[in-house]
């Protein structure tokens, strides 16, 4: 696994959007005390969608997100605690290998 992906994991992990800059030069646009705005975000997350819009100080630049289905269900949690929180109130957790559900008692 690369290091990106790592990182990657770690931002979904805490419920924050790994997000790519579609045009690199654009990361220039933001400095301390930038005020970036970004609709929609729950409903591209909700869907299958991974390109967004963001505004940074009044300029529009493109946004990527390359998550899977299940990294963006933890994003929509907030992240990996309140996600495994939320699967353990519902009684049902999969197991890492995927093939089946156990009851949690």
């Amino acid at each position: 696994m690369s290091i990106a992906r790592i990182h990657s994991e770690n931002l979904v992990n805490y419920g924050i959007l790994p997000l790519i800059f579609e045009d690199p030069g654009d990361a220039d646009t933001l400095t301390l005390g930038s005020v970036v705005t970004i609709d929609g975000i729950r409903d591209i997350l909700s869907g299958s969608g991974k390109h967004m819009s963001a505004m940074v100080d009044g300029k529009a630049i493109g946004l990527r997100i390359d998550v899977s289905p299940r990294q963006r269900a933890v994003l929509l949690a907030g992240g990996a605690i309140p996600w495994m929180r939320e699967k353990l109130h519902r009684g049902v957790v999969r197991l890492a290998s995927g093939d089946q559900d156990i009851k949690v008692l």
